[in-house]
């Protein structure tokens, strides 16, 4: 393995925290299903009102996905990483201590915002700061982080759960957001204002049909996330009470 050798530390950093980030916000993405009975047991819902979890965060992200571009743009990459850190760490804290169900879907949808805007993020970051011909792997690096998310964030947020509760997982997850601020800040840099290339304007990308088709195909995709979660729970109600 030659990465140590053949990379600038630089990158190495943007490699290590942008593979932290992604692996706490894909955790997280994955909590609802298995822990689902937990979810309605702490606001004290039936199965006909869970779907809304799951849109609440799915709506925060859409929201943030047309905006974090822009703010991107104008604030830097850095800033909006440690800024949606920040929403992603209050969502959580919020989601922890929720006693109503608007409580939570609140927090939900702060969480949904804050990883949307961390991706987005991520992705400018590395497009702008890592040459086209080093790009794709500094990328696959940080992807592996989002199967480590999926393959072992369920296994040990349930255990957790299991030894303590879901409140105290999320504000687990709330504590390990607020370190990640830190992280953003730390381990990332900005490029000099004007030493990279001009960025196409918001309202041309809004012209572009590849654009709209991804929206409405990530739009169909959160919209069977959320018929699964109910096909799901109504299965497992009518089967094990």
């Amino acid at each position: 393995m030659t990465l140590a050798s053949d990379r600038p530390p630089s990158q190495l950093f943007l490699i290590g925290a942008g593979w932290w980030l992604t692996l706490l916000t894909v955790a997280d993405l994955f909590l609802v299903p298995p822990l689902l009975p937990d979810f309605l047991h702490l606001v004290k819902i039936d199965i006909s009102q869970a779907g809304w979890i799951a849109a609440s965060y799915q709506a925060g992200a859409a929201a943030m996905t047309l905006a974090a571009g822009s703010l991107v743009d104008r604030f830097g990459c850095r800033h909006i990483l440690a800024a949606s850190m920040l929403l992603f760490s209050i969502g959580e804290a919020l989601s922890g201590i929720s006693n109503s169900m608007t409580r939570l879907l609140l927090g939900r949808f702060l969480v949904g915002a804050g990883s949307a805007a961390a991706s987005l993020g991520l992705i400018a970051l590395v497009g702008r700061q890592v040459s086209y011909q080093s790009r794709g792997v500094v990328l696959g690096w940080i992807g592996t982080a989002y199967f480590a998310g999926v393959t072992f964030g369920p296994l040990i947020s349930t255990y957790i759960v299991h030894q303590t509760s879901l409140s105290w997982l999320l504000l687990l997850f709330s504590f390990l957001g607020f370190l990640s601020i830190g992280v953003s800040l730390v381990s990332f840099s900005e490029l000099a204002p004007g030493s990279g290339k001009s960025q196409p304007a918001f309202s041309d990308i809004l012209k572009n049909p590849g654009f709209w088709g991804l929206a409405i195909f990530q739009m169909l995709f959160s919209a069977g996330v959320t018929a699964m979660i109910f096909f799901f729970g109504d299965w497992l109600e009518g089967t094990y009470q």
